[in-house]
């Protein structure tokens, strides 16, 4: 940059009411599938034991729930695009984790039930989707 000169000021993009609105949402929708992974996601038998999702991979949901509502945490101070799809995709990340032990509980369901926690991590993801979904069109 030549002597004298000023670089150029960074482009702020403030947050409207939509973009906040979708925040909003991604972020109970994180919240909610970050204590579906707590929760049991199968219970076994008559037995009373309860499977929860730290057992295997609720880890995987936790880390991918806690970026999620990290990032759409942040779209309530700066709402860029990139921060909504980020979060759609970590989002998206965790509801395959979700949807997948769902599907694997419910096809053999003669050794347990599915757990409250699965039902809790499946609608929490789809609350977030919907809000990085709503952010994306907001920031269009």
């Amino acid at each position: 940059m030549a002597p004298g000169m000023q670089a150029p000021a960074a482009r702020k993009e403030p947050v409207g009411p939509a973009a906040r609105f979708a925040a909003l949402i991604g972020i109970a929708g994180s919240v909610i599938a970050i204590f579906g992974s707590f929760m049991p996601w199968v219970r076994v038998g008559g037995l009373g034991i309860r499977v929860g999702g730290l057992h295997g991979d609720g880890k995987i949901t936790i880390i991918m729930a806690i970026i999620a509502l990290t990032l759409f945490s942040l779209s309530l101070i700066r709402a860029p695009r990139g921060m909504y799809i980020a979060s759609l995709v970590f989002t998206c990340v965790a509801a395959a984790v979700f949807i997948y032990h769902f599907i694997n509980v419910a096809r053999d369901l003669s050794f347990g039930t599915v757990g409250v926690g699965l039902y809790m991590g499946i609608i929490g993801c789809a609350i977030a989707v919907v809000g990085a979904i709503l952010g994306i069109a907001a920031r269009r």
